[in-house]
């Protein structure tokens, strides 16, 4: 399970943040939580910290539940205020979208994933800016027409509020995918129709 966990968070592309031994990086966590007031950024640095030990495999993965602290990033941002938001968007939007995109057998991660982004990039131009230029509304899109590895629709669902969060407000992207808005509303009304229909299905079943 350690190596599963240290592959999957090097795969996030999470990088170390701090060098020297652990009694250094030790103090010098301590040193900048002291310093930090803000409760909520406060508890973002700890889960960064949290990666990065899962990277060094400082700590037993059995320890760390990683859909929860994906969670967690979008809550302790949103209590935080747009500051902390923007600090969340800048240390978090690699690991969030890498995240979104694969399944690794955790739908419970993909989906967490796509509700902190979708809390992040709500009525916040710059979060949606962040995510379009990782060309995000492109895995959305796959995501919405078959709900990824996965092929759950609670995943189909949720990558369809992502991108209308992702886009609404945001003029310079509408701009961007007039061309393409034929696409998108075939992709969410058939997505609609195959969901109402499953669940038309379930009510008629024995």
């Amino acid at each position: 399970m350690m190596g599963r966990m240290s592959q999957m968070v090097g795969r996030l592309s999470v990088m170390p943040i701090f060098g020297g031994g652990k009694e250094d990086q030790s103090k010098t966590r301590e040193k900048e939580l002291d310093e930090e007031k803000n409760l909520s950024k406060r508890a973002l640095m700890e889960i960064q910290y949290q990666f990065d030990d899962l990277y060094r495999q400082n700590i037993d993965s059995s320890d760390v539940n990683l859909a929860n602290l994906i969670y967690k990033i979008g809550l302790e941002a949103v209590l935080g205020g747009p500051l902390v938001i923007k600090y969340a968007v800048n240390e978090f939007s690699d690991i969030l979208v890498r995240t979104a995109e694969r399944w690794d057998n955790d739908i419970m991660l993909q989906l967490n994933a796509l509700k902190t982004i979708s809390a992040l990039c709500s009525n916040n131009k710059e979060a949606q800016d962040t995510f379009l230029t990782c060309q995000f509304e492109e895995t959305l899109i796959r995501l919405i027409e078959n709900g990824g590895e996965s092929g759950e629709k609670v995943i189909q669902l949720w990558a369809c509020h992502c991108l209308r969060v992702l886009l609404i407000g945001n003029a310079n992207a509408m701009v961007l995918y007039v061309s393409n808005k034929d696409f998108i509303i075939i992709i969410f009304f058939n997505f609609c129709l195959n969901l109402v229909q499953s669940y038309s299905n379930c009510d008629e079943a024995p």
